[in-house]
């Protein structure tokens, strides 16, 4: 995720028009506590973990606690930026207890992927956080797509 803060500012401004002064303090904030796409993957895979341990249907009550859950643990993650959906996982999951404190486990083989996907997702809204910032503040310069880098 710090990996493509550098990116995202030199695209922001080449081929967004987002000035720098904009990008500078909006994309370390989105990137660092905007981390939509791993609260998603968390809420996702949890769920999909609890289905898989219970015979029992997920009511509507506790998808809602897991998606706020998730949301809550994500600010957590600045330490971690590499494995933020695994981590958020696994603390989701030993914070419900009933059996599937090591419940993350199940996932770890395919953890790459949910982490890229997660990733992904982060790194999206964190541009799209940035652009509409700069466009609310009218300082954004329409680029031509032909100018794109």
């Amino acid at each position: 995720t710090y990996f493509s803060l550098s990116i995202l500012i030199r695209q922001g401004k080449e081929s967004h028009g987002i000035p720098r002064k904009i990008g500078a303090t909006t994309f370390p904030f989105a990137v660092l506590f905007g981390r939509i796409g791993t609260a998603f993957v968390t809420s996702v895979s949890f769920m999909i973990i609890l289905k898989s341990y219970s015979s029992l249907g997920v009511s509507v009550f506790q998808a809602l606690a897991v998606i706020g859950l998730s949301f809550l643990v994500t600010f957590l993650l600045g330490s971690v930026p590499g494995a933020g959906s695994f981590v958020a996982l696994s603390v989701i999951c030993g914070m419900y207890g009933r059996g599937l404190e090591q419940g993350f486990l199940i996932l770890k083989p395919i953890a790459p992927i949910l982490i890229s996907f997660g990733t992904l997702v982060d790194v999206m809204s964190a541009a799209l956080i940035s652009l509409l910032i700069a466009r609310h503040e009218e300082v954004q310069k329409e680029i031509d797509t032909k100018d794109y880098v």
